[in-house]
């Protein structure tokens, strides 16, 4: 994870200037060679390289993978966000219900190994299908590649997050947390002073002048933060408070990943008539009720009465992040969607990291069988959800984003012009 959440940026910039199919196949090669060595690895250390080596893999695809999703659309708002339903339906509602069934099963059957080697058949389908995704051409096949601000992206993202899990961990004192931030704040700034000054900038500052963006990257790690470790937060209070066994917990998941497969196609289909701002508020505010609604439980509540604030969580997100993608998407040029979405991806890893880290600090400092952490816990989902519906209030437009495109000629100037008629 962190090797997925450092390079995603460069990933995103390798896309741009070499063309964001062949970086997306070659993302999955890397990806099914680390998995094999990964089921086939001989001791802790090399299995642990080869996991850094899948993150490696994972950073060349996603962001690859939205912005030939974005290519195929042709600057017509409305596919867009249906793609994208689609995208978020697949990846994060059927995906991530199905993965801990399909684990447990080749657990039983293969032994841990089972759980790497799957991915082999799975990455060598993901590059047969490529073959029928049109090649992009280089967005900046002549621009040099920004090393210095790469260097400094990949050293403040990397410290930043393995300060977080550490701090979560070890203490918020402990001398090597500390130097991690200062390490991090370092870096950042190097990076925005460099990207500033560069003719060739990896991530264009300027993007987040536009509220659409600024909005949608904020809004994106908000509900990473709730999430993720609400999540974590959850598995705590299933296993050390409600005493649930390992399956008994992942069987009191199902309703946190049920509802967000129909909820991604609904809200994808909502944005395409009205614009992305609707679903995201209507999203964030069911979301933000549920949140609330969990705070009442206790060690004694009956499971049955979680059911519907369990289900309408990823509900209410399912609705509103295929349209925050696609705000996202919308706002920038797309010649810049790969790093838009790295950046984007980026975000939302260390929101969900922090979750984590904070979450699981709350709970501890309260006690394992104190219930306060954990109710605290979830009044702090809540006020994060109800700021990322007030944002996207604020800060993302109706359907005017998602009703313009921005195109560049072979001159590079970059023109407007409404969807889907200008598909240049």
């Amino acid at each position: 994870m962190l090797a997925f959440a450092t390079l995603l940026m460069t990933g995103g910039a390798f896309g741009d200037r070499s063309g964001e199919r062949r970086i997306f196949v070659s993302g999955f090669v890397v990806f099914a060679l680390s998995s094999a060595v990964c089921g086939l690895a001989r001791s802790g250390t090399e299995l642990v390289a080869a996991r850094a080596i899948q993150g490696l893999g994972a950073a060349l695809i996603v962001p690859n993978s939205l912005a030939l999703l974005n290519d195929a659309c042709a600057g017509d708002s409305a596919v867009r966000a249906r793609a994208l339903g689609l995208w978020n339906a697949a990846g994060g509602g059927l995906a991530v219900a199905a993965g801990p069934v399909v684990d447990r099963l080749l657990l039983s059957l293969c032994g841990w190994r089972g759980i790497f080697l799957v991915n082999l058949p799975i990455c060598a389908l993901g590059i047969w299908l490529a073959r029928f995704i049109t090649e992009t051409a280089p967005h900046e096949p002549k621009a040099p590649i920004d090393i210095p601000g790469q260097f400094c992206a990949i050293i403040a993202v990397l410290a930043l997050t393995a300060s977080i899990i550490e701090g979560g961990v070890s203490g918020w004192l402990r001398p090597e947390v500390l130097a991690g931030c200062v390490a991090a704040v370092a870096a950042g700034v190097a990076f925005v002073a460099i990207e500033r000054r560069t003719p060739n900038p990896m991530l264009p500052l300027h993007l987040f002048r536009r509220p659409s963006f600024s909005t949608a990257t904020c809004v994106g790690f908000l509900n990473n933060f709730a999430y993720y470790g609400l999540v974590f937060v959850l598995s705590f209070y299933f296993q050390t408070v409600r005493h649930y066994s390992t399956i008994q917990t992942r069987l009191a998941f199902v309703p946190l990943t049920g509802t967000v497969t129909i909820s991604n196609l609904l809200g994808s289909r909502l944005a395409s008539k009205s614009g992305p701002r609707l679903p995201m508020v209507a999203g964030f505010a069911i979301a933000s009720v549920a949140y609330v609604a969990l705070h009442g439980i206790d060690a004694g509540t009956p499971y049955t009465l979680m059911l519907l604030p369990l289900a309408a969580i990823p509900f209410g997100l399912g609705l509103a992040i295929p349209a925050m993608t696609a705000a996202l998407l919308a706002s920038v040029e797309r010649q810049r969607a790969s790093v838009s979405s790295a950046t984007f991806t980026t975000v939302r890893q260390i929101g969900g990291a922090l979750g984590v880290a904070i979450f699981g600090a709350i709970v501890a400092a309260s006690g394992k069988t104190s219930m306060a952490g954990i109710q605290c816990v979830f009044v702090v989902c809540a006020c994060s959800s109800a700021v990322a519906c007030a944002l996207s209030v604020i800060g993302i437009g109706r359907d005017d984003n998602l009703a313009q495109t921005a195109h560049a000629d072979a001159t590079g100037e970059v023109r407007v012009c409404p969807a889907p008629t200008c598909n240049s």
